[in-house]
């Protein structure tokens, strides 16, 4: 079972509460079960599902929850008293959960980018870090056509970090781009107009040392920092670390408040549920 942790919200089976819900936001089980609840960055972010990373478990759970929810509604068609109190809170749950759900690729996906061993994201590292050291803003800022595209780009991103390649990621990046947001480059414009997207990654990395992953590993052992001029321009680089940007100044605040919302309304059910059903709950793990 789970262990209290000085709140609340984080009693005796409040980890697989939330889990249920945020696998009820899919039509896959185990797509949710896989990608969403046991992906190790998310379990590292906050523990949360720690002790439910079975998915046979949750597996089991969902069709006894689908039988509780039941009842409760019985109950509270039943109960004008209760049905004032609690007649909205499953619903209201659900959306809250189906907003969390929203942040989850975009969290995998980052995580993704900061533990992974390949050397690009090793150089997308290596510059943040000397970013931080010598107190600059070196790096670039999004421009306005990306600050429009970004939040996109994000609810499409793929939820495991197996897909963290180039030129696939720039293939992806720009996939997901609107026309009307590449009008500033005309060269990706043709291309985009042809759906050519492998091409349109080849185009960004031409000037891009990543565009020749075999030499990447020695440019880095070299002398980092005598290489960070060069770093610092590099387009795909670039494009990776103005994502990180986005992700940590727009993503991370918003995430962190659906995640606390989606959180008070799985405990409030779960206290509402609690108290209409004398049963409550039949889905444990011992």
């Amino acid at each position: 079972m789970g262990h209290p942790r000085g709140s609340s919200i984080h009693r005796l089976g409040f980890e697989l509460d939330v889990a249920l819900e945020l696998a009820k936001c899919h039509q896959d089980l185990d797509r949710a079960l896989g990608a969403y609840v046991t992906r190790p960055p998310f379990i590292t972010e906050d523990g949360v599902f720690r002790h439910y990373e079975d998915q046979q478990l949750l597996a089991q759970a969902l069709p006894k929850r689908t039988i509780q929810e039941a009842e409760f509604r019985h109950q509270l068609s039943q109960r004008p008293e209760l049905k004032a109190r609690y007649g909205t809170l499953l619903d209201s749950c659900r959306l809250a959960f189906q907003d969390l759900k929203r942040y989850v690729p975009a969290q995998v996906y980052t995580k993704g980018i900061v533990y992974s061993p390949c050397s690009f994201f090793e150089a997308v590292r290596l510059f943040t870090m000397w970013r931080g050291r010598m107190g600059t803003s070196a790096h670039r800022l999004p421009s306005p056509e990306e600050s429009q595209y970004f939040p996109e780009v994000f609810n499409r991103l793929p939820a495991t970090e197996n897909e963290l390649l180039l030129p696939e990621l720039l293939q992806r990046y720009y996939q997901n781009l609107p026309a009307a947001h590449l009008a500033p480059y005309a060269v990706r414009q043709a291309v985009y107009a042809n759906k050519d997207y492998a091409r349109l990654s080849e185009t960004l990395l031409i000037k891009s040392k990543f565009g020749q992953p075999e030499l990447i590993s020695d440019w880095l052992n070299e002398d980092f920092l005598s290489n960070i001029d060069v770093l610092a321009i590099d387009p795909a680089v670039q494009l990776v670390d103005s994502m990180l940007q986005f992700f940590a100044d727009k993503v991370v605040p918003a995430m962190g408040k659906a995640r606390q919302k989606a959180y008070r309304k799985a405990d409030e059910l779960r206290a509402a549920m609690s108290e209409v059903l004398p049963n409550y709950p039949a889905v444990s793990r011992c």
